[in-house]
């Protein structure tokens, strides 16, 4: 027997192979030549794999491209019940990696919170759709998650009765620019009247650019310029005397003299310790 591929013209010689036997693993048009000794063409379908999805149960069967939906769910003995339909088309031809899922019929509720919920009430009301995760309900009913936040998690299974919440986005926090501190020394700028001048000898009694300077040395009439930054000056903390705490003085004599002029009066010296006195009259 003898095979003609007719886009290359090689002529495959074969002395056992029989036409029902023909394989390839790719699509490809073979001319063969039967017993009878007529020429045929007959072309060879790719062998691809396909992922059936269904009552939360995943396969993955082998087909070829010539096959349909509907064909290869035959061929994996998957049926569909009344409240069932196909993610895809059933009339759909394969490709290679495709996956099938079979979405079951279910009612569900949804409630929007509202945005102002003192001003306006939540968005609520009830939907039959065809899917089996939050996912698929979201993209059936087009709901825009631009700015809201779902409270089950994409990949959660739905059930009848379900009721998905959907939030809104809280506002983004405004940024906040920590403005710099800058810190500043202070700096003396106190005036030195002993007669030299600033006390950061910037002026040490007269000018030092050559000018000349006034009686009192305070500031100069030349060409010189006090410093921007003068240091400071240290001054000796001044020293008082004091004097010793004065003792206790005591009476040491007590003299009286009673009317020596006649005129009823006494006089009474007393003497202190100190060496001092004082005269009292009577």
């Amino acid at each position: 027997m003898k095979f003609f591929h007719h886009k290359t013209g090689i002529v495959l010689t074969s002395l056992v192979l029989s036409a029902s036997m023909i394989t390839a693993c790719n699509n490809s048009d073979v001319l063969y030549e039967n017993e009878e000794g007529s020429v045929t063409e007959e072309t060879v379908q790719e062998s691809i794999s396909v992922t059936i999805v269904s009552d939360d149960k995943t396969i993955t069967v082998e087909g070829t491209t010539d096959k349909s939906v509907s064909q290869i769910l035959k061929d994996a003995n998957v049926s569909l019940s009344s409240d069932e339909i196909l993610s895809v088309d059933s009339d759909q031809a394969l490709t290679d990696g495709m996956t099938i899922r079979v979405l079951k019929q279910r009612t569900i509720n949804i409630v929007i919170r509202a945005e102002n919920p003192e001003e306006e009430a939540d968005t609520r009301y009830t939907a039959v759709i065809y899917g089996n995760t939050v996912d698929d309900a979201i993209k059936t009913l087009g709901i825009d998650l631009t700015d809201k936040l779902v409270g089950l998690s994409s990949n959660f299974e739905l059930y009848n009765g379900i009721t998905i919440v959907i939030y809104r986005k809280p506002p983004e926090p405004e940024e906040v620019v920590e403005e710099e501190e800058y810190y500043y020394e202070e700096e003396d700028y106190s005036y030195d009247y002993s007669g030299g001048g600033y006390s950061g000898g910037g002026y040490s009694g007269g000018s030092s650019g050559g000018g000349s300077s006034s009686s009192g040395g305070g500031s100069s009439s030349g060409g010189g310029s006090a410093p921007t930054n003068p240091a400071p000056v240290e001054t000796a903390a001044p020293v008082v005397e004091t004097e010793p705490p004065a003792t206790e003085r005591t009476v040491v004599n007590v003299e009286i003299y009673e009317d020596c002029d006649g005129s009823g009066h006494g006089v009474k010296v007393i003497t202190y310790s100190d060496g001092s006195q004082e005269e009292i009259e009577f």
